[in-house]
């Protein structure tokens, strides 16, 4: 525990270390030297357009634009705008910086990428043959939601109640309450986020609250590579959860499912490099990481359902969590992390894909990455020897184009590797695939609003997992 205690010490160090300033220059692939003369004209101010949600509805005699236009004038004051000095750091040019387009391109699909911008376009506006303002042009997106949903399964019940709101005072800090309850599931929480933290591109997250068993608590640290310019990148995270894993009974059973209690700890810091230039990026990174992985509650805890009533489960007999034992298996590493992978990635901008009425920023190309890791120190497994482990995880993504379709498709795979200790050979390797493809019948070519809104988008999807050979819960 006290080696524990030293080395998540040394990641929050780490982490501080990582979150500090960098500028913007700082973070971009194959810098010029700094007193190389613009080849073009130079950026002299940049003006900054924060919209409002809804723009004003024209006036009319019609009573259902009158109240169009008081519903949209009260939204409006209650939202209070993201600030102005929140939307100018997360831009990759300042006053004095050479006129680059590819960074004002970056620089706005950074914006449309936060949760709370529905729409960020920035254009130049030429001064003279050597000087240009720019012009940053955002709409925010209503943030204060309140989250209701339920289903009739039997009977009716809730299923999700949340309240947030996601930019806290133009802040981009989020804020909210949740309770979910969902079969085995049932989390009462309380989350807090920032894409600011301590004035900084580092992403900070907390989140606490309590489950069926016990309790959750999970945070973390991200300071993400910067658009496709960024060379740096880092990741800091601690999470424990007490819960349930939900087995679904044969069929003839006298129940319905069966729940297993599993207490899971983990902790992870990694260190990321890119090089090459947007569009043939080669990445690699270094890391540790920790997990414990048990089962005290086994077999006293076991219990089983009936007719999906989670609230009121009975205890299993000895019969049943026996035929649990083999997943039930205690998991202490720490792990030592490397990843090495390929990012030949560009995007094109499209309007009414999965947003309705805002652009998104659609990745097109290929992107192959793989994550090799092996214990550390002394493992502690259920067999009760030491032996060592390799793991591995693999992701490849490919996606392209046309003037009124989308396609693209991922694949992940996860395997472990014992090196010596009992039952030797492949194990744990869990799969998944998904493919989507987007028609667009209509679609005129150009980019954004610009092509004009389709009136129809078909959406073709295709979803798959698979396991093999599981040393700890699981069920498809």
């Amino acid at each position: 525990m006290y080696a524990t205690l030293r080395w998540m010490a040394a990641a929050v160090l780490l982490s501080a270390w990582a979150a500090r300033p960098f500028s913007a220059s700082a973070q971009q692939i194959g810098d010029a030297a700094v007193d190389t003369p613009c080849e073009g004209p130079v950026i002299g101010e940049i003006f900054v357009d924060n919209h409002t949600i809804y723009p004003p509805v024209p006036d009319s005699a019609q009573s259902a634009n009158r109240i169009r236009r008081l519903a949209n004038w009260v939204a409006n004051r209650v939202h209070r705008r993201t600030r102005v000095s929140l939307i100018r750091n997360e831009l990759l040019f300042t006053e004095g910086d050479c006129l680059d387009p590819f960074l004002i391109e970056e620089s706005a699909r950074i914006l449309r990428a936060l949760s709370f911008i529905a729409d960020a376009d920035i254009y130049p506006v030429a001064v003279s043959e050597t000087e240009a303002h720019v012009v940053v042009d955002t709409r925010d997106k209503w943030t204060l939601k309140l989250d209701i949903r339920a289903e009739v399964d039997q009977r009716f019940r809730l299923t999700h109640v949340s309240i947030t709101e996601e930019n806290l005072m133009g802040t981009g800090t989020l804020l909210g309450a949740y309770l979910i309850e969902r079969d085995e599931r049932r989390d009462l929480g309380l989350e807090w986020r920032t894409p600011r933290l301590f004035g900084t591109r580092t992403d900070g997250r907390i989140g606490v609250g309590r489950t069926r068993t016990g309790r959750f608590f999970h945070e973390s640290l991200t300071y993400p590579f910067v658009g496709e310019v960024g060379r740096w990148a880092f990741v800091e995270f601690l999470s424990h959860r007490e819960d349930l894993f939900r087995y679904v009974a044969p069929a003839g059973s006298d129940f319905t499912h069966v729940n297993l209690p599993i207490r899971t700890s983990r902790a992870a810091t990694m260190l990321a490099r890119r090089f090459g230039t947007p569009g043939d990026l080669t990445v690699v990174g270094a890391g540790i990481s920790w997990e414990d992985i048990s089962f005290d509650d086994y077999p006293g805890g076991v219990t089983v359902v009936t007719g999906f009533d989670f609230s009121n489960p009975d205890t299993a007999d000895a019969a049943t969590a026996a035929v649990l034992g083999p997943h039930v298996n205690r998991r202490r590493t720490t792990r030592l992390d490397f990843m090495a992978g390929k990012r030949n990635i560009r995007f094109v901008t499209r309007r009414g894909l999965d947003a309705l009425r805002s652009d998104q920023d659609i990745r097109v190309g290929t992107q192959a990455l793989a994550t090799v890791t092996t214990t550390l120190g002394s493992p502690a497994w259920a067999s009760g020897d030491d032996h060592h482990e390799l793991r591995g995880w693999v992701s490849l993504f490919g996606g392209a184009a046309g003037g009124s379709w989308v396609f693209n498709t991922e694949l992940a795979i996860e395997a472990a590797y014992p090196l010596g200790g009992p039952g030797g050979g492949m194990r744990d390797v869990l799969a998944e695939a998904g493919a989507y493809f987007y028609w667009q019948p209509g679609r005129m070519g150009g980019r954004g609003a610009s092509a004009g809104s389709p009136r129809h988008t078909l959406v073709l999807g295709l979803k798959g997992a698979g396991g093999w050979d599981a040393s700890l819960p699981f069920q498809l």
